[in-house]
């Protein structure tokens, strides 16, 4: 069977009501301390009350200031804020602790301020932790089931009516750029659910997590990563996920999958001591294994049991399909572009679909610029199955 490959940006998931870059960025560069909570997990209240107000309040007044600060005095009034850029700026500071004179000035007078003796390290550190877990919570949206048969919800119509009919013929191989979960939600149809790879798998896991019902607790089995990825679709989320966490058993490292309202405080491992099995408790990591800054998360790609899997499959594929379609992605990742470049676009009998509004990304014309490339303005809801496969190589 032959192979077809989408590569999918976060273009992709604003019919669905996700936010834009734009509005990440709008939400992320001024937080008020009032407006988030710390406790457990940190998330913005909304408009809530927070009964735990009084929790976190020198790591909520921190973010607060430090954003503040970056915005005034970093980027000042000629740059517009952009939350992958900044977190390549405090990743740097981190990694060379090299704290120009100005910023060790801002940590003392925040020290002093607040009547604290913890260094910068530690509240970068923390901070780090907090940033990513409200990024998180920007990005996880609870949505209806769908399924792979006619008629689809209006939203993802023309995509999985595409899918759909490619899957006659093809391999279908779904790589993502984005964190969020709209690519699983539209993956967990009836048709297509038991036929995908993620490279997780729950059979033979020894991890487990404690679900909340109604009326009581009980375990639930979680999904490891294992690399597998065999059947008619496969998803490569490259740039990892808001549900995928790192539990770390000494030296051993595992990556698995937390499903909803399973706290990340109560997972456990089946481990066999002096001949019976038990749970032993081993709460996972503060936040979800995703990559973003805009330089700094290259760096990830080729290191680690997960990125290096996926990526090595992204080349592969890329490789052996014959038709690639680009939806939603912007060509800011020179990494990205490089593959598609050197592992696809190197055969001119390939076909490439690029797949955006009428605003054309300017970094797209080299991509472009090729017989056999063909840009599709209607967006991702405005597809033509019928004209995209008329122009696939036979």
């Amino acid at each position: 069977m032959k192979n077809v490959s989408f590569l999918i940006g976060s273009g992709f998931s604003v019919p669905a009501g996700y936010p834009t870059t734009t509005q990440l960025n709008e939400r992320l560069c001024k937080i008020d301390a009032s407006q988030i909570s710390i406790h457990g997990r940190a998330r913005f209240l909304d408009g809530e009350t927070d009964p735990n107000a009084h929790i976190g309040m020198v790591e909520k007044k921190f973010v607060q200031e430090f954003l503040k600060f970056y915005c005034d005095v970093i980027l000042g009034s000629s740059e517009k804020f952009n939350y992958e850029s900044f977190i390549d700026y405090y990743r740097d500071l981190r990694a060379t602790r090299a704290y120009p004179e100005r910023l060790v000035g801002f940590f003392d007078d925040f020290r002093r301020k607040h009547r604290i003796e913890t260094y910068g390290h530690q509240l970068l550190l923390d901070f780090h932790n907090t940033f990513y877990q409200l990024l998180t919570h920007l990005l996880d949206k609870p949505l209806e089931r769908v399924y792979l048969l006619e008629p689809y919800p209006r939203a993802c119509y023309s995509f999985l009516h595409l899918v759909a009919e490619l899957s006659r013929t093809h391999r279908v191989h779904f790589h993502t750029l984005n964190h969020d979960l709209y690519m699983e939600h539209l993956a967990n149809s009836d048709s297509m659910r038991s036929e995908m790879d993620d490279g997780f798998e729950e059979l033979g896991s020894t991890f487990f997590g404690v679900h909340p019902d109604r009326y009581e607790e009980y375990k639930v089995r979680l999904l490891r990563f294992t690399g597998k990825f065999e059947k008619p679709f496969c998803l490569y989320k490259l740039h990892g996920s808001i549900d995928h966490f790192q539990f770390h058993d000494g030296d051993k490292l595992d990556l698995i999958k937390l499903k909803r309202q399973v706290s990340r405080w109560q997972i456990f491992k089946e481990v066999e001591e002096d001949g019976a099995l038990q749970y032993v408790n081993n709460p996972i990591a503060d936040f979800p294994d995703f990559l973003s800054g805009k330089t700094s998360k290259t760096e990830w790609y080729e290191f680690r049991t997960y990125y290096p899997t996926v990526f090595n499959h992204f080349k592969d594929n890329l490789h052996s399909s014959n038709t690639l379609i680009i939806i939603g992605y912007g060509f800011g990742d020179e990494k990205i572009n490089e593959y598609i470049e050197h592992d696809f676009l190197t055969d001119d009998a390939k076909t490439l679909f690029v797949v955006g509004n009428r605003h054309r990304p300017p970094r797209a014309a080299r991509f472009l610029a090729r017989n056999r490339s063909f840009y599709l303005d209607g967006g991702v809801s405005g597809m033509d199955t019928e004209s995209i496969l008329k122009k696939m190589k036979p």
